[in-house]
C-alpha cells in the first residue's frame, strides 16, 4: 500500500479508532524534568483514558494491513518510553497537567514509510497521585503544517486548563495564523477548541477566530461572551491579528486584502468590550498595514507591509509616520 494512502486512510479512520477502546499507555507516578524541544510534524487527535494491551506491530512487509489511528498509536506507546515536555500547576495547588512525548518511531518497516509520533496531555491530582488523560495528538513526523502539545495558561478559579495543539510549525499555505487555543474542562475531561486566540492583558477573556467569526470567550467562566462578523469577509484568509487594549475593555482587529504578501486594502477595525460595537478607524491601501501594538490607552503602534512603524493615536484618530 502507497504510505500517502495510508496516511490518508489514518485521518480518514481515526473515528473509527475512537469509537473503540481508546488507546494510551501504561501510567505511573510521574516524574517533572524541565521542558525539552519536539518534533515538528502532522497531527491527527486521539483521546483516551484507557491501558493498551500492547499488541505486536503488524508485519506490514508480509501482508496489506488497513491500519487505523489507534492501532498506530498502540504500536508507537509500545516500543517507546515517555518523556515529559513540561508541567504546568494548578493555582490552587490541586492538579497538575503534564505533557509527555512518545518520540518518533518508523512502525512500517518499508523504507519509503514516515516515522510516527505521540502526544498526551495528562491531569494529575496531586493528593492521590492519579493520572487521566485529557488529550492526545498523533504525529506524522515527515509532515508539514503545525502540531505538539503544549500548555498555555490556567483559570484563576482552577476549572479550566488552556492549552494548544500547534506548540510548532505553521499550518500549510500563506497567510495569517494564530495557533489554536483549547480548554479542558477539569470536572468532566471534556475539551473544546476555541479557535485561534488571544488573550486579554489581564487574563480573563480570550478573542478568538472561528473561521469568519471572532468569538469572546470568559476564561473563569468557560462561556462565550459573543461574537462578531468581521468587517470585510472577502479577503484571502477572513482574519488577522487582534490587539487588546492595555486595560483589557476593548481591542482591535486588522483586516488585509492581501497577506501573501501583505498588500491591498487594509482596516483595523475598534470593538469595545462592554457592547461588543464595532467602529472602522483606519482604512488605508497605501501603506498597507498588517500589524500592530498597543502599548497605551490612546497610542497604537501599525506596523506596514515594509516592516515601518506608523502612530495612530484614538484621541484625534490621527495616523503619523514614526520619527
Amino acid at each position: 500500500m502507497n504510505i500517502y494512502r495510508l496516511l490518508s486512510l489514518c485521518c480518514a479512520l481515526w473515528l473509527v479508532g475512537c469509537n473503540s477502546a481508546p488507546i494510551t499507555p501504561t501510567l505511573v507516578t510521574p516524574t517533572f524534568p524541565l521542558p525539552t524541544a519536539s518534533v515538528t510534524a502532522t497531527a491527527t487527535k486521539i483521546v483516551g483514558t484507557s491501558t493498551p494491551t500492547h499488541t505486536p506491530v503488524p508485519d506490514f512487509a508480509a501482508t496489506e494491513f488497513w491500519i487505523t489511528s489507534t492501532a498506530i498509536v498502540e504500536a508507537v506507546v509500545t516500543a517507546e518510553q515517555p518523556r515529559t515536555y513540561g508541567t504546568y500547576p494548578s493555582p490552587d495547588g490541586k492538579w497538575l497537567v503534564q505533557v509527555v512525548i512518545y518520540d518518533c518511531i518508523r512502525i512500517d518497516p518499508r523504507p519509503d514509510a514516515d516515522e510516527n509520533a505521540y502526544e498526551q496531555l495528562r491531569l494529575v491530582e496531586r493528593s492521590s497521585g492519579e493520572i487521566k488523560v485529557g488529550d492526545g495528538q498523533l504525529q506524522s513526523c515527515g509532515g508539514l503544517g503545525a502540531a505538539g502539545l503544549e500548555g498555555l495558561f490556567w483559570s484563576q478559579n482552577s476549572r479550566y486548563f488552556y492549552y494548544t495543539d500547534a506548540r510548532e510549525g505553521v499550518p500549510d499555505g500563506c497567510g495569517f495564523s494564530q495557533r489554536t487555543t483549547l480548554r479542558l474542562d477539569i470536572s468532566t475531561l471534556s475539551t473544546e477548541q476555541l479557535g485561534g486566540g488571544f488573550l486579554s492583558p489581564d487574563g480573563t477573556k480570550i478573542a478568538a477566530w472561528q473561521e469568519n467569526e471572532l468569538v469572546i470567550w470568559d476564561v473563569n467562566e468557560g462561556n462565550e461572551v459573543g461574537r462578531i462578523s468581521p468587517r470585510i469577509l472577502n479577503t484571502e484568509t477572513g482574519t488577522g491579528p487582534v490587539v487588546w487594549s492595555p486595560d483589557s475593555q476593548a481591542f482591535v482587529y486588522i483586516q488585509t486584502e492581501s497577506l501573501c504578501p501583505v498588500s491591498g486594502n487594509s482596516v483595523m477595525v475598534h470593538v469595545t468590550l462592554s457592547t461588543l460595537k464595532q467602529e472602522t478607524l483606519l482604512e488605508s491601501e497605501s501603506p498597507t498595514f498588517g500589524g500592530a501594538t498597543w502599548n497605551k490607552n490612546n497610542v497604537l503602534i501599525l506596523f506596514d507591509e515594509n516592516g515601518d512603524q506608523w502612530v495612530y493615536t484614538l484621541d484625534n484618530q490621527k495616523l503619523e509616520a514614526s520619527p
